[in-house]
């Protein structure tokens, strides 16, 4: 049954997709895919990281309509315009895409491509993390620029290591820098900060506002697919750098 919210919604698919277990037979994704392929069909309603997901979900059920939903997204996509989290989606849902439909390889590779080139020029060296959106942002938005979070580190590492997977290539060097700072800045009880510093790679634990107030974000308050995102993306990245 769909959720309120469109891209946990389909993360739950892709999880329920990829388990291996006998729980997967028990659960019908089938209502699920074809709303969530409904509500993205609606060009003004979700944004390209929800049209990501969906197509991410779609191709891990090998459900033919991820094709047809990549295409979309192809065309929607202005990768200068949109945050880091949302482009790290597309690469995982492109990734998807070529394991399920080899016909559509090429044409997603191009895309990626170009996806690669936005997201590497992100990376901040002397924080050894990618912003949290597009330089272009700065005049428009000076808080946005001054923070990244874990999500805009997670995705893109995620979408990075699945791009280099399906290329039979080695990961970038900065997806490995950028998972080995977030180990290093990881809590003392195990906690995945939210807020980082993209001048210093420092995390914040308590971010004020124009308004004033204040939050602390630790890891127990993040969706569990973020903690299980972070971990396969060092699952991968182990098996990469192995291979």
């Amino acid at each position: 049954m769909l959720g309120t919210n469109h891209l946990y919604s389909a993360m739950s698919v892709i999880g329920i997709a990829k388990d291996r277990s006998d729980t997967k037979s028990k659960v019908r994704l089938e209502p699920t895919l074809d709303k969530l392929y409904e509500l993205s069909l609606r060009e003004s309603s979700h944004s390209i990281g929800g049209l990501a997901a969906t197509t991410w979900a779609l191709a891990s059920a090998h459900d033919p309509r991820a094709d047809a939903l990549g295409r979309v997204m192809a065309d929607r996509l202005i990768a200068s315009t949109i945050s880091s989290m949302e482009l790290g989606l597309v690469l995982s849902a492109l990734a998807a895409v070529i394991d399920a439909s080899p016909a559509a390889r090429q044409q997603s590779l191009t895309l990626a491509d170009l996806v690669e080139r936005e997201l590497l020029g992100r990376f901040s060296d002397p924080a050894q993390l990618f912003l949290g959106h597009p330089r272009t942002l700065r005049a428009a938005h000076p808080f946005r620029m001054r923070i990244t979070s874990f999500a805009s580190q997670v995705y893109p590492t995620h979408g990075l290591a699945e791009l280099a997977r399906v290329r039979e290539t080695d990961p970038a060097q900065q997806i490995l820098r950028a998972a080995d700072h977030l180990v290093e800045m990881q809590g003392e009880l195990g906690q995945w900060w939210w807020v980082y510093s993209p001048r210093s790679g420092l995390y914040s634990r308590v971010i004020r506002s124009t308004r004033s107030i204040s939050t602390e974000w630790p890891s127990w308050h993040l969706p569990p697919y973020k903690i299980l995102a972070c971990a396969r993306t060092r699952v991968i990245l182990n098996e990469a750098s192995s291979g």
